[in-house]
């Protein structure tokens, strides 16, 4: 009776560290649709949330997660591109370019003083095998972008 339940202990335990690391990369290559959904920072404030999700409905953003680790997002059709991974569960989505320039150089000259809050590396935690990216801060608040995978 021991030996079986350790048995049986050892395959649910097998399966699920095999199924914890299927996720690839390649499995995660394709086209996203974006939307804004309201997290936990607005959800008392009905008049921000409100104009949030209003300019979800007008600004359309699109991601392309592509072959060899690079990335377009399209804000209202103006790009910005860089470099991917997946790493623990998470994808990071490295900016480098932005409507055609260097995203440094932006930062460092147009927008010096008043981009003081823009980041260039972006989490997204993967969803059900990569059908949904959910947007997450360095404090482990979720919400914000989610982005769904379409054409599958």
């Amino acid at each position: 009776m021991i030996r079986v339940t350790l048995l049986s202990l050892a395959a649910i335990l097998a399966m699920l560290v095999l199924a914890g690391c299927g996720l690839k990369e390649s499995d995660l290559i394709g086209s996203y649709e974006g939307k804004y959904e309201a997290g936990e920072e607005v959800e008392g404030n009905v008049a921000l949330k409100s104009i949030l999700s209003g300019a979800s409905q007008v600004i359309n953003v699109t991601l392309d997660l592509k072959e060899e680790n690079k990335f377009v997002m399209k804000l209202s059709g103006l790009p910005i591109e860089g470099d991917w991974r997946l790493e623990d569960g998470a994808v990071y989505l490295h900016a480098k370019e932005a409507v055609g320039g260097n995203l440094e150089s932006i930062t460092n000259g147009l927008l010096a003083g008043m981009a003081t809050g823009v980041k260039t590396e972006m989490r997204f935690v993967v969803i059900e095998d990569g059908a949904q990216l959910i947007a997450e801060a360095e404090g482990g608040e979720r919400g914000g972008h989610t982005f769904h995978r379409v054409g599958d």
